[in-house]
């Protein structure tokens, strides 16, 4: 699949192909309802130059073993699961992995980008303005990593927002505001993290990591964050 330019009405899903297939998108702009774009079972897929933004994944479900699956969100912007990516210069933007309001099922997994069992490569990203969860709990508000291998390379992290207004305060509100990264490896080299911050005060941390490992962090910026690191 080859798109170069024009809208969508719809979220696109690139599903299915053997070892070696190629999907590339570039350089149109994805606003829609719903989350923007899912990539599942795929070798190879890069995407590159777009603006992904407006998306609410809102009980999309997950497929991640340790939580329950079927009202929770998951990346309002873009989910990567059981495939190969490589994200270059994307903006991802004021997306909502889940708008949900309630017990913990109702939680929300990375508002701009979110990865299970992937391997991605982003260089050059900018992931701004997101939140995993506006009313309740809520892991990588920015972007959240799962089981997976991961290189990020010159992005920015900027200004995404997390801790739920209805959530309990100093409890699991936000997991990451900026990332949260669990059970993967992988390089952070030359990142920009700055400007994130919280909806309930003392709701959380910048940047979590749980089980994760081993990470490389070389050259990384934290600047003007709300939270723990």
């Amino acid at each position: 699949l080859r798109v170069t330019s024009g809208a969508f009405q719809a979220s696109e899903t690139l599903t299915g192909g053997t070892s070696g297939a190629t999907a590339t998108l570039a350089d149109v702009r994805l606003t829609i309802s719903g989350r923007v774009v899912a990539v599942s079972g795929v070798v190879g897929v890069t995407i590159e130059g777009l603006r992904l933004t407006g998306g609410n994944a809102s009980r999309s479900g997950n497929s991640i073993p340790m939580h329950i699956a079927s009202e929770t969100g998951t990346g309002g912007g873009i989910a990567i699961e059981d495939a190969t990516a490589t994200l270059i210069r994307l903006t991802i933007d004021h997306n909502i992995a889940s708008s949900a309001s309630g017990p913990p099922e109702h939680m929300g997994f990375g508002g701009g980008v979110f990865a299970n069992r992937a391997s991605v490569v982003m260089r050059d990203c900018t992931v701004e303005a997101n939140n995993a969860n506006p009313r309740w709990w809520g892991y990588g508000h920015g972007v959240a990593f799962y089981y997976s291998q991961i290189v990020l390379e010159r992005n920015t992290i900027a200004n995404n927002v997390g801790g739920g207004v209805e959530g309990w305060q100093g409890f699991g509100n936000a997991y990451g505001v900026a990332a949260y990264i669990y059970n993967t490896t992988g390089s952070l080299q030359g990142n920009t993290i700055s400007g994130n911050g919280q909806l309930v005060t003392d709701a959380g941390n910048v940047v979590g990591f749980a089980g994760a490992g081993p990470l490389q962090l070389v050259g990384n910026r934290f600047e003007g964050n709300e939270g723990r690191v």
